[in-house]
């Protein structure tokens, strides 16, 4: 039992690291649940508006007017939604649906083969009391060709914690604490011509990014858990 109780409060101590949520301000559907899709189990291109109410996509610098649901691009620079009834189930991240944003060719706005970034993009006001933007993203993603912004500034983001089929990301956001602006999720095709971003569970808090060496020293306790555990079970 003492081992139990130990390995527990470490579990505890390292995952209080995530934050806590608040008001999000005018921002919405930053978990992607609020499809407005019928029937759920279509899969075909939609308005942008209906895959994602509240953002705008992007195909190269062109406005996005299509999404697709219930995919995931195969080729061409695509963001889509996909929920749990498609092949895609076990990439979904949380809830019902996770967004997939996919650099590519640029297909459907000029019928080219010119390999483009895409994005997504909401603009608002972050919470007054906002340190840090926090999301999940899939672990079959290329992070390194994933970029945040806000405003056109780059948020440089850091790897926080792990789940099942996902990685916990922040970066700090203090210095546009209360300012309206446009935050930006961006696939570029930089380490593959196809990358991918799964994303889902954005949101504001209220907790600041740890030092890089504070996020060194939580890798390594997850990695002494994960190790506990390990001797526990034999």
């Amino acid at each position: 039992m003492k081992k139990i109780s130990s390995t527990l409060v470490c579990c505890l101590l390292m995952f209080s690291i995530a934050g806590g949520v608040f008001g999000q301000g005018s921002f919405q559907n930053l978990d992607f649940e609020a499809v407005n899709i019928s029937p759920p189990n279509q899969n075909a291109f939609f308005p942008f508006s209906e895959v994602f109410p509240g953002w705008i996509g992007y195909i190269g610098t062109n406005q996005a007017t299509q999404a697709f649901y219930n995919g995931v691009s195969l080729g061409a620079a695509l963001s889509s939604v996909f929920n749990r009834s498609t092949g895609y189930s076990n990439w979904v991240i949380s809830g019902n649906f996770t967004a997939a944003i996919a650099a590519g060719q640029d297909q459907i706005i000029n019928n080219s083969s010119e390999i483009v970034s895409a994005a997504i993009a909401q603009t608002g006001p972050v919470p007054p009391s906002a340190l840090s933007v926090r999301f999940r993203v899939g672990t079959a993603s290329r992070v390194s060709d994933l970029r945040v912004t806000f405003n056109g500034q780059i948020i440089p983001i850091f790897p926080l914690a792990s789940g099942s089929n996902f990685d916990v990301y922040g970066g700090d956001i203090s210095a546009f604490a209360g300012l309206p602006g446009e935050l930006r999720f961006t696939s570029h095709p930089i380490s593959s011509p196809l990358s991918k971003t799964y994303l889902d569970n954005i949101f504001f808090s209220d907790q600041s990014i740890p030092e890089p060496s504070g996020i060194g020293v939580f890798a390594l306790g997850t990695l002494l858990v994960s190790w506990r555990l390990a001797r526990f079970k034999r």
